[in-house]
């Protein structure tokens, strides 16, 4: 599907791919760099061993990453993004990094970082779906997660900075509701509980958690706060831990008020990716933290959320030079739709090209925006309210997968009986909609 994506944009991209052991026993892995743009031939190539790279061969804990060994031969590194710039022109707001399976480890290199100082335009990872999620309109919900566990975080400090960039980078009201295990909560209270659109939670009784939904307490948390209003985007702010070969949050373990029995914390890529459909988000932005423990950890749980659901997924490490100014560029990026016109060497990003000002090709079922089409007109109204039902959002959500699942991955045109199916389904969810979502100001400007 990324081929997909890069050929109907036409994109400048470095493509990466592994070769060896999957496809010839016994072969030394390799990485096979090419770059190329949209449809057009491969303009350079070039192999190199993924242990020259820093790639172990099995990776079964966090001591089989060692960030400080990842890295390009400085040669390959300038000739790739040499290439790159022959094939850009000026309206290309980024390059594009390409993963095709069979991938390995190659996702847990920062590949950003590696070749930002060569690059005159940020470096983004292609999505696994051709579709855009429809991010609504001129509000958003963002829950904010700031959490230590057994590596140090300044909850306080970190919480604040994050919260500031959210409600000052764009050109939207935001809605923040700030979630911080019970120790911060007053700090955090203290330094932006007075802002205005920011809801700082405190913990909850274990009696009045919503039953049945998660058995991670920041997970279940977060959902009994919301009380049933859709989340636009989610940002966690935590140190990565990794559980075999898989990257996972490393977030506490929280005690209830009034539970014997803490909720487990450590929230790994198939939870992050129910709970998001569950609230409705179409955006997850994790933050690695100063001093970030196993940041390879983060970057696969990143990466894993990105190739099981259409959405934008993106990782912000604070330790570069000017991390606040790169999540400040980020979000207008991602939000306003406003690239900027250099590099981000601690941002991970996978995300739609239409998200930053790349105009698609037609594609089945969407509109010249890139978004879902079985998305109607009544829903979106819905969307674009400040406290759109969880219900709507998640159903929003759960059709745009249905309608990513079904678009071939070559290009050809989608059975008929599928688009039939989605179609039906969409009507019907319309009319559920209509019946029992909450009227939009328009409409009770009109009753009134």
């Amino acid at each position: 599907m990324p081929a997909l994506v890069r050929s109907e944009n036409d994109l400048p991209t470095l493509r990466v791919r592994l070769q060896g052991k999957e496809t010839k026993p016994g072969m030394e892995p390799v990485a096979k760099f090419q770059v190329l743009r949209g449809r057009g031939p491969v303009t350079w190539t070039e192999s190199v061993p993924t242990q020259v790279l820093g790639l172990a061969d099995w990776i079964r804990s966090a001591r089989d990453v060692h960030e400080s060994d990842f890295a390009i031969p400085s040669s390959v590194a300038a000739e790739a993004c040499d290439a790159l710039a022959r094939l850009s022109r000026p309206a290309d707001a980024a390059y594009w990094l390409e993963l095709p399976p069979p991938r390995g480890y190659l996702h847990f290199l920062p590949w950003e970082r590696l070749l930002s100082g060569l690059l005159d335009r940020p470096l983004l990872r292609l999505p696994n779906f051709t579709l855009r999620p429809n991010a609504p309109g001129p509000t958003l919900r963002v829950v904010l997660t700031v959490a230590q566990s057994k590596w140090p975080v300044d909850v306080p400090a970190t919480t604040a900075g994050l919260a500031r960039q959210w409600l000052e980078s764009t050109g939207r009201q935001v809605d923040l509701d700030v979630f911080v295990a019970p120790e911060e909560w007053a700090a955090v209270r203290d330094r932006i509980g007075g802002i205005g659109h920011v809801t700082v939670h405190d913990l909850p009784q274990a009696t009045a958690l919503i039953s049945g939904v998660s058995n991670n307490g920041w997970v279940t948390w977060v959902r009994t706060a919301l009380a049933g209003r859709a989340a636009d985007v989610v940002h966690i702010a935590s140190h990565g831990t990794l559980i075999g070969d898989r990257g996972a949050l490393a977030l506490p373990a929280l005690l209830m008020r009034g539970a014997d029995i803490p909720m487990a914390g450590t929230l790994g890529s198939v939870d992050v990716c129910t709970s998001l459909g569950r609230a409705g988000a179409w955006g997850l932005i994790v933050t690695a933290p100063e001093g970030s423990h196993c940041p390879g950890a983060l970057r696969d749980l990143v990466d894993t959320v990105a190739q099981a659901r259409p959405g934008v997924v993106a990782l912000h490490e604070m330790d570069v030079p000017d991390a606040a100014d790169e999540l400040r560029a980020l979000l207008r990026m991602l939000i306003d739709g406003e690239p900027p016109n250099r590099s981000l060497p601690g941002v991970l990003c996978c995300s739609h090209p239409s998200f930053i000002a790349v105009a698609p090709d037609e594609t089945p079922l969407c509109t010249p925006e890139g978004t879902s089409s079985l998305i109607t007109e009544a829903t979106q109204d819905v969307l674009a309210q400040s406290d759109t039902p969880a219900w709507v959002a998640a159903g929003a959500r759960a059709l745009e997968a249905m309608q990513a699942r079904a678009i071939p991955t070559d290009g050809a045109t989608p059975d008929p009986a599928a688009v039939a199916a989605l179609k039906e389904v969409s009507a019907m969810f319309d009319e559920h909609v209509r019946t029992f979502a909450p009227p939009t100001a328009s409409e009770t400007e009109v009753t009134s």
